[in-house]
This record gives C-alpha cells, sequence and structure tokens, in this order.
C-alpha cells in the first residue's frame, strides 16, 4: 500500500526492474541447499550495494526473485542494471549446471510508467512480462518492455484463452501417421501426434501452441483428452480388426517427470494390447545431468512402457550415453535421412548408426521418408522401418482406420 502510495504521488517517472537468478534450481540440485542460500546472499548483497542509490527501494520478494523500485528517469534503472550484470560477472560464482554461463548470472525484466499512475501493479506486470522474454531469449540479459511486448502479451493472453477454449470444447486429437516396414510392407506400429481442431475445421500442429499451453500450465489437461482418445482409438481398432502392434507419444521431458502422466500411461498401457512406447527428443535426453530421467524410464520400462530417442543423429548422445539410457528404439533424424540417397557421407552415417545400434540391441526406425528412392536406399543400409509422407501423411484416427480397408502400404509420388 505504500508503494502505491509512492508511485502516486511521486512526481517523476516510477520504474520496476524484476530480477531472477538464472537457473537456480540446478545450482541447487548441484551444489546443495546450504549453497544455494549462499549464492542468495551474494546476489542480495550485488543488488543492495548497486541499488544503494536514495530513491531506489529493494527487496528479496521470494525464492530466487528481486525486485527494484526506482523513482527517476528510465535511463538510470537500465544503468543500474547493466551494473548488476558487471558486479555478478566480476564475483564469479560458479554455476556448472547453468544453460548459459559457467557462472552464477541473472536475468532482468524493467518497466516504466509515467508519474500519473495511481497503482504499481501494472508496471511491475510489465516488468515481469520483460523478465519473461529475456529468459525466453537465452537469460543473462535485461530486456525492457516495450509497445511491442505489450502486443506480445496480448496476444499471449488472447491464445491462453483459445487454449483454455479448445480444452473445455476436447478440440485437442491425436494425428495418427503409420510406420511400416519398407520391405514386407507391414504395418510396423503408429505414431499419435498431438493437433488442436480450430474454429474453421483446421488442424494446428503444437509449434503454434505448445509455448503458451506450457507458460500456462495447460500440458496436463491436454494430455488427459489426448490419452483417452488414443484409448478410443485402440479400441475401434480392435473392434475393426486393425491390428496396432505398437504406439507411439512424442513427449517432452517435464511430462515424463510427471507422475500424475505416468500413472495415466501405465493405465492406457494395461487396458490395450498394444505397447506403447514414448519418444523422447535426443537432447532432452543426454540433459539428465544426475540420472533423474534415466530413472524415470528405468520405471516406465517395469511397467511396460517402452521409450524411443527422437532426431538421434541430429543431438550429441555418445554411445556409452546410448547404452546407458537403453531405449528400445532411435529414430534416425530427417535430416539426415533425406540426404541418403543424393550423398554418400549422410548413407555412411545412416549405415553406422544402423551398426551402433544393432550392436547395444536398440532398434531402428528412419523418419521422414518421402520418396521411393530414399526408401529403397535405408532399406539397402539395413533399416526396414520407415515413417513418413512416402507412406502417409498424419490424419485424423477415423480416417486412419478407414485407410487401413482400402489403401495401399505405399503412396506412390507423395512428398
Amino acid at each position: 500500500r505504500l508503494a502505491d502510495d509512492a508511485v502516486a504521488l511521486a512526481t517523476s517517472t516510477v520504474s520496476v526492474a524484476m530480477i531472477v537468478v538464472d537457473f537456480f534450481n540446478a545450482y541447487i540440485d548441484y551444489y546443495g541447499h546450504q549453497a544455494g542460500d549462499r549464492c542468495l546472499i551474494t546476489v542480495a548483497e550485488i543488488n543492495r550495494e548497486t541499488l544503494d542509490h536514495p530513491e531506489v527501494l529493494e527487496a528479496r520478494i521470494g525464492g530466487e526473485e528481486f525486485i527494484a523500485l526506482l523513482f527517476g528517469e528510465p535511463a538510470e534503472i537500465e544503468t543500474l542494471a547493466d551494473a548488476i550484470h558487471r558486479h555478478l560477472a566480476a564475483a564469479k560464482v560458479g554455476h556448472k549446471r547453468s544453460g548459459v554461463s559457467e557462472k552464477l548470472t541473472v536475468s532482468i525484466g524493467l518497466a516504466s510508467t509515467p508519474a500519473d499512475c495511481a497503482s504499481l501493479d501494472e508496471v511491475i506486470a510489465n516488468a515481469d512480462e520483460a523478465l519473461y522474454t529475456a529468459k525466453a531469449n537465452g537469460r543473462n540479459q535485461t530486456v525492457v518492455y516495450s509497445d511491442d511486448l505489450r502486443q506480445h502479451a496480448q496476444r499471449a493472453q488472447d491464445e491462453a484463452f483459445g487454449i483454455l477454449k479448445a480444452i473445455d470444447q476436447r478440440e485437442f486429437e491425436p494425428f495418427i501417421q503409420p510406420q511400416q516396414d519398407a520391405v514386407t510392407g507391414e504395418l510396423a506400429g503408429v505414431e499419435a501426434l498431438l493437433r488442436r481442431r480450430m474454429d474453421d475445421g483446421s488442424f494446428e500442429a503444437p509449434v503454434a501452441f505448445m509455448e503458451v499451453a506450457r507458460a500456462n500450465d495447460y500440458l496436463t489437461r491436454i494430455d488427459q483428452i489426448v490419452l483417452e482418445k488414443v484409448s478410443d482409438f485402440l479400441d475401434q481398432a480392435r473392434i475393426t480388426g486393425v491390428d496396432i502392434p505398437r504406439l507411439t507419444l512424442n513427449v517432452p521431458r517435464e511430462r515424463i517427470l510427471d507422475a500424475g502422466y505416468v500413472a495415466d500411461l501405465t493405465k492406457l498401457s494395461e487396458n490395450h494390447t498394444t505397447t506403447i512406447a514414448l519418444e523422447l527428443n535426443e537432447n532432452e535426453a543426454i540433459e539428465d545431468h544426475d540420472d533423474t530421467l534415466t530413472w524415470k524410464l528405468d520405471e516406465l520400462r517395469d511397467l511396460g512402457i517402452e521409450v524411443d530417442i527422437d532426431h538421434f543423429g541430429a543431438g550429441q548422445t555418445s554411445i556409452l550415453r546410448l547404452m546407458h539410457m537403453r531405449p528400445s528404439r532411435v529414430k534416425v533424424a530427417t535430416k539426415l535421412v533425406q540426404q541418403v540417397a543424393a550423398d554418400e557421407a549422410y548413407a555412411q552415417v545412416v549405415t553406422s548408426i544402423v551398426q551402433i545400434s544393432r550392436a547395444v540391441g536398440t532398434g531402428v526406425l528412419a523418419q521422414g521418408v518421402e520418396t521411393r528412392e530414399v526408401s529403397d536406399r535405408l532399406v539397402s543400409l539395413g533399416c526396414t522401418a520407415q515413417q513418413g509422407f512416402y507412406f502417409a501423411r498424419p490424419m485424423p484416427a477415423d480416417q486412419f482406420l478407414q485407410s487401413m480397408d482400402r489403401a495401399p502400404t505405399r503412396q506412390s509420388g507423395v512428398g
């Protein structure tokens, strides 16, 4: 209340700085809670010394987050923010689990308002939006709130309402794409890909809404809808006599670590004879610094749920890491697959992936197969399990079941 009164009575511009320690949870996980407390004390002391200004109020507002108020020109708060970055860098606090530096860093969001503003809430909200942008843009930086950010925030809010409406109306659907044995033509499995039905009847891929859904904690509700519809799809496949030997779901790391999601997956696996598998992006797999993910994957395997590594060959997974994680299958990255017929170097890389995978007891599937030439070359390299537009594009579940009664396993000319 005192701060609100100060804003109302101030005769100059009021600026707010929101300051957060980058990757603080990772810092605690690696160094321990006592080291985390010392880290916060260091940051607080740097803030206090840097912001030692007669017209600045500063405080820690919880966790690793701090706030500062300045009654003065906006350029002054920007100068102070730059000084915080410099002083923290000079302190040389190590952070081996930071995603941006080997030293401790902070992200800062700034916002200013005219002196006649009657409330501090809007200024803080704007600074928080700037902070969110600083974190999204890579952290270890300062972002100043602007009209562009305001418009972006409004679009994000509109999108959040749209996603919430889609959840209420159950507009999220699993699109099915077959995985074929390119030699026998038999169905090796399917992948269920998330799509959102739009008001005009079109469908939207996750890249268009996933960031906002994650930021608003909507993923749990979306996953529940999709898993229920996947279960309905498997029931309908059984009724119509379509054998689905294996179904994979592309899942981000944080969902695999969620106990509720694992419980829902277990229920899905127990209720159907189809083998359920999760696809984990290769880059997320190699970020398992403390083996938390590996332990969870072992738990999933014990429950009968298999694990695949997606986009394999595009990241930095070592052979030892592959052996340690023990995936059921790796999916060769599309960028490698699409060049195997045109470039012998790419073909040799895929051959190596096939040989290494066989040596460690892991299956291989090539994704992104768009032409017969590429498909045939992959077969010659020993990779017969394939997926891509050459066979079929992702389609609604009911359309897939209908296609199994009439369509050939290959669709010539699709690209």
